[in-house]
Protein backbone atom coordinates (compact mmCIF):
# COMPACT_ATOMS: atom_id res chain seq x y z
CA UNK A 1 0.00 0.00 0.00
CA UNK A 2 3.28 2.41 0.67
CA UNK A 3 4.25 2.09 -2.68
CA UNK A 4 1.05 2.93 -4.35
CA UNK A 5 1.04 6.00 -1.90
CA UNK A 6 4.56 6.99 -3.02
CA UNK A 7 3.35 6.29 -6.85
CA UNK A 8 0.48 8.74 -6.61
CA UNK A 9 2.31 11.17 -4.40
CA UNK A 10 5.00 11.30 -7.14
CA UNK A 11 2.32 11.74 -9.94
CA UNK A 12 0.76 14.71 -7.70
CA UNK A 13 3.97 15.96 -7.81
CA UNK A 14 4.63 15.77 -11.18
CA UNK A 15 1.39 17.34 -12.11
CA UNK A 16 1.93 20.32 -9.92
CA UNK A 17 5.56 20.66 -11.34
CA UNK A 18 4.28 20.71 -14.69
CA UNK A 19 1.55 23.17 -13.87
CA UNK A 20 3.71 25.80 -12.22
CA UNK A 21 6.45 25.04 -14.56
CA UNK A 22 3.34 25.77 -17.44
CA UNK A 23 2.76 28.97 -15.60
CA UNK A 24 6.06 30.29 -15.53
CA UNK A 25 7.12 29.60 -19.02
CA UNK A 26 4.09 30.50 -20.40
CA UNK A 27 2.97 33.18 -18.87
CA UNK A 28 -0.23 35.52 -19.09
CA UNK A 29 -3.12 33.08 -20.67
CA UNK A 30 -3.82 34.61 -23.79
CA UNK A 31 -6.23 31.63 -24.87
CA UNK A 32 -6.79 28.22 -22.75
CA UNK A 33 -8.64 25.23 -23.52
CA UNK A 34 -9.40 23.55 -20.47
CA UNK A 35 -10.62 19.63 -19.19
CA UNK A 36 -14.29 19.94 -18.96
CA UNK A 37 -15.47 20.31 -15.33
CA UNK A 38 -18.00 17.64 -15.72
CA UNK A 39 -15.32 15.37 -16.63
CA UNK A 40 -13.67 15.77 -13.63
CA UNK A 41 -16.23 15.26 -11.11
CA UNK A 42 -17.71 12.33 -13.55
CA UNK A 43 -13.69 11.04 -12.69
CA UNK A 44 -14.41 12.04 -8.74
CA UNK A 45 -17.94 10.49 -8.52
CA UNK A 46 -16.61 7.12 -9.83
CA UNK A 47 -13.73 7.59 -7.24
CA UNK A 48 -16.55 7.78 -4.80
CA UNK A 49 -18.71 5.03 -5.62
CA UNK A 50 -15.89 2.67 -5.26
CA UNK A 51 -14.31 3.83 -2.53
CA UNK A 52 -17.63 3.14 -1.23
CA UNK A 53 -17.94 -0.37 -2.65
CA UNK A 54 -15.39 -1.41 -1.55
CA UNK A 55 -15.13 -0.16 1.73
CA UNK A 56 -19.00 -1.20 2.48
CA UNK A 57 -17.85 -4.75 1.67
CA UNK A 58 -14.36 -5.17 3.49
CA UNK A 59 -14.01 -6.21 7.10
CA UNK A 60 -13.58 -3.97 10.21
CA UNK A 61 -10.13 -6.08 10.81
CA UNK A 62 -9.13 -6.93 7.75
CA UNK A 63 -6.35 -9.96 7.46
CA UNK A 64 -3.22 -9.50 7.83
CA UNK A 65 -1.03 -8.08 4.95
CA UNK A 66 -4.74 -6.43 4.09
CA UNK A 67 -4.83 -2.73 4.55
CA UNK A 68 -7.67 -0.77 6.59
CA UNK A 69 -10.32 0.64 5.12
CA UNK A 70 -8.77 4.12 5.85
CA UNK A 71 -6.00 2.67 3.97
CA UNK A 72 -8.15 2.38 0.95
CA UNK A 73 -9.88 5.65 1.66
CA UNK A 74 -6.24 7.50 1.86
CA UNK A 75 -5.34 5.83 -2.07
CA UNK A 76 -8.80 6.88 -3.37
CA UNK A 77 -7.95 10.66 -2.24
CA UNK A 78 -4.71 10.63 -3.66
CA UNK A 79 -6.46 9.33 -6.64
CA UNK A 80 -8.82 12.06 -6.69
CA UNK A 81 -6.44 14.58 -6.01
CA UNK A 82 -4.32 13.62 -8.74
CA UNK A 83 -7.35 13.19 -11.76
CA UNK A 84 -8.06 16.30 -10.61
CA UNK A 85 -4.47 18.13 -10.72
CA UNK A 86 -3.48 15.91 -13.73
CA UNK A 87 -2.30 17.93 -16.61
CA UNK A 88 -4.80 16.24 -19.65
CA UNK A 89 -4.11 15.49 -23.39
CA UNK A 90 -6.61 17.99 -24.01
CA UNK A 91 -5.54 21.12 -22.30
CA UNK A 92 -4.22 23.83 -23.98
CA UNK A 93 -2.54 26.97 -23.13
CA UNK A 94 -1.15 29.69 -25.64
CA UNK A 95 0.17 32.69 -23.39
CA UNK A 96 2.78 35.85 -23.32
CA UNK A 97 5.83 33.98 -23.63
CA UNK A 98 5.18 30.01 -24.77
CA UNK A 99 2.68 27.34 -24.89
CA UNK A 100 1.41 24.28 -23.57
CA UNK A 101 -0.09 21.53 -24.46
CA UNK A 102 -1.15 18.59 -21.77
CA UNK A 103 2.41 17.84 -20.38
CA UNK A 104 4.75 19.83 -22.89
CA UNK A 105 5.63 23.43 -22.49
CA UNK A 106 7.63 25.33 -24.35
CA UNK A 107 8.84 29.04 -24.64
CA UNK A 108 8.12 30.24 -28.08
CA UNK A 109 12.17 30.16 -28.91
CA UNK A 110 11.77 26.15 -28.73
CA UNK A 111 8.54 26.01 -30.72
CA UNK A 112 9.72 24.98 -34.12
CA UNK A 113 6.80 26.14 -36.19
CA UNK A 114 3.25 27.26 -35.52
CA UNK A 115 0.58 28.08 -38.08
CA UNK A 116 -2.65 29.64 -37.43
CA UNK A 117 -5.02 27.90 -39.87
CA UNK A 118 -8.91 27.07 -40.05
CA UNK A 119 -9.96 26.68 -36.43
CA UNK A 120 -6.57 25.52 -34.68
CA UNK A 121 -3.20 26.82 -33.66
CA UNK A 122 -0.81 24.21 -34.64
CA UNK A 123 2.57 24.22 -33.10
CA UNK A 124 5.46 21.83 -33.84
CA UNK A 125 7.09 20.93 -30.80
CA UNK A 126 9.97 18.10 -30.62
CA UNK A 127 9.14 17.45 -34.20
CA UNK A 128 5.65 16.71 -33.54
CA UNK A 129 2.72 18.88 -34.37
CA UNK A 130 0.03 19.68 -31.47
CA UNK A 131 -3.19 21.54 -32.30
CA UNK A 132 -5.76 23.31 -30.12
CA UNK A 133 -8.50 24.72 -31.12
CA UNK A 134 -9.01 28.75 -31.34
CA UNK A 135 -12.40 30.55 -32.48
CA UNK A 136 -11.85 32.42 -35.60
CA UNK A 137 -12.69 35.62 -33.81
CA UNK A 138 -9.77 35.20 -31.62
CA UNK A 139 -7.16 34.65 -34.97
CA UNK A 140 -6.36 38.22 -35.41
CA UNK A 141 -5.07 39.03 -31.74
CA UNK A 142 -2.96 35.67 -31.57
CA UNK A 143 -1.60 36.26 -35.05
CA UNK A 144 -0.63 39.53 -34.12
CA UNK A 145 1.09 38.62 -30.87
CA UNK A 146 2.46 34.99 -32.47
CA UNK A 147 3.86 37.14 -35.05
CA UNK A 148 5.43 39.62 -32.90
CA UNK A 149 7.16 36.72 -30.37
CA UNK A 150 7.82 33.84 -32.82
CA UNK A 151 8.11 35.08 -36.47
CA UNK A 152 11.24 32.80 -36.77
CA UNK A 153 8.92 29.90 -36.25
CA UNK A 154 5.70 30.82 -38.60
CA UNK A 155 5.39 28.55 -41.28
CA UNK A 156 4.93 28.79 -44.45
CA UNK A 157 1.18 27.44 -44.28
CA UNK A 158 -0.29 30.49 -41.76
Amino acid sequence: MLLVWLFLAGGLLASFYVRDRGRRVVGEPLHEVVTSLRARIGWMLVLAVLGVVVSSGYPAEPAPGLPSVSGLWVTLVLTGLLVWKLPHATEAVCGRHGVRFGWSVSAYEDVEAWRLTGDHLRCLLKGRWLAMPVPPARHGELREHLQREAKRAQSEFS
